[in-house]
C-alpha cells in the first residue's frame, strides 16, 4: 500500500490520501524441450510449465491433434502432414491476468519414419531342412537381430535374410517362432513369425 501526505502552510490544515497498488505477475510459459518420436507414436508434453495465467491453450502448426488443448500436459497425436514434413511446432499460449500481456512458448517435435518389415509370412519347409526367408524386406532401421523360440540356429542373425536351421527339438515340435527385431536409435519394431 502506498500513501501520500501533503503538508499545508499555515493557516491551512494538512491532508493525506492513500491508495492500494496491486502488482500482478506476468504469465510464464514453457512448452518443454524439443523432442523426437517415431511416426507410430504419440507424444506427452510432460515437461511443459505454466504460471500466472488466466487461460491455457495448446495449438499446432500441423494437422495432428491434442487429447485436450486446455490442460498443461496433453498427449499429441501427429497427423499425416506432420509425418510427411518430419517436424511440427507445438505452441503453448497463456492468456495473462488483466492487465498483463499473453505469453507464448514453442517446442519442435521431430517425427521419424517407423521401421518397416514386410513379407514375413510363415515359411513352409520340410522340417529337417533349413528355412530361407528371401522375401523379407525392411527400411528405416540401423540394426536387425533375429531370434527364435526354438533351439535352432541362424546363419547370421544380424542380416535381413538369414537361413534358419531347425534343431532336432524344433523338428519334433514341428513348429517354432522366429522374431525379427529392428532398431533405430530408441525405436523398436518387432515382428513375430510362426515357423
Amino acid at each position: 500500500m502506498s500513501s501520500v501526505r501533503v503538508v499545508a502552510e499555515f493557516p491551512c490544515l494538512g491532508d493525506s490520501s492513500a491508495m492500494t497498488l496491486t502488482i500482478i505477475k506476468s504469465p510464464a510459459a514453457y512448452a518443454g524441450p524439443n523432442a523426437t518420436i517415431c511416426d507410430a507414436s504419440t507424444y506427452t508434453l510432460s515437461a511443459s510449465t505454466a504460471a500466472n495465467y488466466n487461460i491455457l491453450t495448446w495449438s499446432t502448426s500441423g494437422n495432428g491433434s491434442f487429447d485436450d488443448t486446455q490442460v498443461l500436459h496433453p498427449v499429441y497425436t501427429p497427423g499425416s502432414t506432420d509425418k510427411s514434413n518430419g517436424t511440427v511446432t507445438l505452441m503453448l499460449s497463456l492468456t495473462g491476468n488483466t492487465p498483463c500481456p499473453d505469453a507464448i512458448s514453442n517446442m519442435v517435435l521431430t517425427i521419424t519414419p517407423s521401421i518397416i518389415a514386410d513379407n514375413l509370412s510363415a515359411a513352409s519347409s520340410v522340417p529337417e531342412l533349413p528355412i530361407h526367408s528371401p522375401g523379407v524386406t525392411a527400411s528405416n532401421y540401423s540394426t536387425i537381430n533375429w531370434t527364435t523360440s526354438g533351439t535352432g540356429t541362424f546363419s547370421n542373425p544380424g542380416i535381413l535374410n538369414p537361413v534358419y536351421t531347425p534343431s532336432s527339438a524344433d523338428i519334433v515340435a514341428h513348429k517354432c517362432h522366429t522374431h525379427i527385431e529392428s532398431y533405430r536409435k530408441r525405436s523398436l519394431f518387432r515382428h513375430y513369425n510362426d515357423r
